[in-house]
């Protein structure tokens, strides 16, 4: 990619990040005052709107950065690095969406000891999940240093 398209890519991304940005603190301060004033006449239809609220946005942002997705993929393929590492880069930003909007309704809902847990399970997948990269790693640092 030349340096005038690199620019041209980098401006068009960051006018469609600045126009998602202010549609979509638009369309929260609209649920804001829709969600405060239901809260005080129904609780579930309070927790209902926020979940729901909660999928179109995590759709939304998710729809949003597939341009970046798209320039990560082509960069790290171009790289030379290894698809196990991006893959894992990528299974990792999924389970730390997912938590964290499952963690963040459980609050909503005052059950914060189960969001707890579920955070914690998550740090736990990821750490999981990193585990064939740290063997890469300490394999080739052993390598490098001559150590068996």
């Amino acid at each position: 990619m030349t340096f005038e398209k690199r620019g041209e890519f980098q401006r068009v991304f960051y006018a469609l990040v600045t126009m998602n940005m202010l549609s979509l603190c638009g369309f929260a301060t609209v649920l804001l005052i829709i969600t405060a004033s239901l809260k005080k006449y129904s609780k579930i239809f309070y927790l209902v709107l926020v979940v729901v609220s909660g999928v179109v946005f995590t759709g939304y942002i998710l729809n949003s950065t597939i341009p970046l997705f798209e320039k990560m993929h082509s960069l790290t393929s171009s790289s030379g690095i290894p698809p196990e590492y991006t893959s894992t880069l990528f299974k990792s930003l999924g389970i730390c969406l997912v938590s964290q909007f499952t963690a963040d309704a459980c609050k909503d809902a005052g059950e914060t000891a189960l969001a707890g847990k579920i955070e914690l399970a998550s740090k736990i997948a990821i750490a999981t999940l990193s585990l064939p990269i740290l063997e890469q790693i300490i394999a080739s640092t052993t390598k490098i240093l001559g150590v068996n």
